[in-house]
């Protein structure tokens, strides 16, 4: 049975509303009464072709995404359109659709999309960004950031818009993951008030799990050329912009990312927590402001 309600419900999410007959995860629902919001996004269910291939492009600029015995995807800049395989699991649904559907609009829509999470430590103003491997540590990065009085702003992928001459970060700031046994993923809710929907961004980390028990946690800032391609390499599904051809386009944004500070950050594989020192030092860099 599709994961579907017959009407639409508003959300907010990756600073941007979103109408959507699926429920977003990680999403903020609006407030709004009566007829929803016009929207950045609409989300609908509909027929969507068979497709022979997990990914292709039409003429028209629409994408097709593929996913065996979950669902079919027609992505464009402002609409996705959400054909379930009858036996479905809804949460796989759902799950599918903010791990690629959303991703792939945004980058139709010219954003930058990244595999990381960020957060706006305690007492600053503006978000930090984490990049890692799938099972690199970034969601438990950021449940122990909370911990310390942090904002989600995003978890697994973090959207990077250029507005007024400003790097913005947004996300699905209302949950995270927890791994259970196996390659299990349980999905933790995030109360409002330790959300954020957008952030200015401060700088980048780089989460390399290369210490020792008997190592402390550092952190090594990056120069010359590294920062840029450390970034270029952190991209969520790039196969996206390559399909889609944005890659060009969206160069500009990669060369005013690379001028902000960008820090490999060494730490011990599955660290429960943050160190003081990490969580003082990214506190002071996103206190600092970009």
């Amino acid at each position: 049975m599709p994961p579907s309600s017959p009407s639409s419900r508003s959300y907010r999410a990756y600073d941007l509303t979103i109408n959507s007959q699926l429920e977003v995860i990680g999403a903020l629902p609006t407030e709004e009464e009566g007829n929803p919001p016009t929207a950045d996004i609409d989300i609908v269910m509909g027929a969507v072709k068979p497709l022979q291939d997990p990914i292709s492009l039409a003429q028209d600029g629409t994408a097709f995404l593929h996913f065996p015995e979950i669902a079919r995807f027609a992505c464009n800049a402002d609409r996705i359109v959400v054909d379930c395989d009858a036996a479905a699991d809804p949460h796989q649904v759902r799950a599918t659709l903010i791990a690629n559907a959303l991703p792939c609009a945004l980058w139709q829509r010219g954003d930058i999309v990244f595999h990381a999470t960020a957060f706006i430590p305690a007492g600053a103003a503006t978000a930090i960004g984490v990049c890692a491997s799938s099972g690199g540590g970034k969601s438990s990065i950021l449940r122990s950031a909370l911990g310390h009085g942090a904002k989600s702003v995003a978890d697994d992928t973090v959207r990077i818009a250029s507005t007024d001459q400003r790097l913005r970060a947004s996300g699905l700031p209302a949950a995270t993951w927890s791994k259970r046994e196996g390659d299990e993923r349980e999905l933790l809710n995030i109360a409002t008030g330790q959300c954020a929907s957008s952030a200015g961004l401060a700088a980048i980390f780089l989460v390399e799990n290369d210490l020792s028990q008997r190592d402390v946690p550092s952190f090594e800032r990056l120069s010359g050329a590294s920062p840029f391609t450390s970034l270029m390499a952190n991209r969520h599904r790039p196969v996206l912009p390559q399909m889609l051809g944005t890659q060009a386009a969206n160069l500009a944004i990669f060369a005013r990312l690379a001028q902000l500070p960008v820090y490999c950050w060494h730490r011990l594989m599955g660290a429960p927590d943050l160190a003081k020192n990490e969580v003082s030092f990214l506190s002071q860099i996103a206190k600092d402001g970009p």
